[in-house]
């Protein structure tokens, strides 16, 4: 058996038959002057906004490779229950005989 390739033409999907109807298309078009209302461009809303919104894509992207990259390092580690643990409970005891002291 011998490799062969074979290169096809590159083909162009469009919705209009040729590129000059596209352009008429485009040029006949009549979008009305203000579609954008300016209450909605107020720059204490704007900083309201950016203060308040949670994170971009970005950002959920950083935290999700952070979360990934905790669980591996995580990986061989036991996983304790601070329940299971003697300390904590004397700790607990202890800080529950404090409060009725006082």
């Amino acid at each position: 058996m011998v490799e062969d390739v074979t290169y096809l033409r590159a083909v162009e999907v469009l919705s209009y038959p040729t590129e000059e109807v596209f352009k008429e298309a485009v040029l006949a078009l009549n979008l009305p002057p203000e579609q954008i209302d300016k209450k909605n461009l107020n720059a204490e809303l704007l900083a309201l906004m950016l203060k308040t919104t949670p994170m971009d894509g970005p950002l959920n992207q950083r935290y999700s490779l952070n979360q990934w990259a905790a669980s591996q390092s995580d990986k061989f580690m036991p996983v304790t229950n601070p329940f299971l643990n003697p300390f904590n409970w004397a700790k607990f005891f202890k800080s529950l005989k404090q409060d009725k002291k006082n």
